[in-house]
């Protein structure tokens, strides 16, 4: 996970959108926002969540390089090209959906 957080240094203002991007349900993400109170632990605990399957898999798919880059593209482009260059089996264009390991 803390490859994941590294990726996403920076970005924990936009925790919400990343979340709602990554498929976690608007609900869960207000009860992290009740709960956490700073961007760094509302990102924590959406990564968690994502990781740990509390999303819309079905149409999401399972966690990936490639759900991660497409999550963050929609906040931040520079950010989701970083992720692209640094884990080389991340698609451009498509999801090739290399799961976490």
């Amino acid at each position: 996970m803390s490859e994941v957080l590294k990726s996403l240094y920076g970005l924990a203002p936009k925790w919400n959108l990343i979340g709602l991007h990554l498929g976690v349900h608007s609900g869960i993400l207000d009860t992290i926002a009740a709960k956490e109170s700073d961007p760094d632990m509302r990102l924590l605990e959406t990564i968690k969540t994502w990781l740990k399957g509390n999303y819309n898999e079905d149409k999401f798919g399972p966690p990936s390089w490639s759900s991660l880059t497409c999550a963050v593209d929609e906040v931040n482009k520079a950010a989701a090209n970083k992720i692209r260059h640094q884990h080389g089996k991340v698609c451009y264009g498509f999801l090739c959906n290399t799961k976490f390991t």
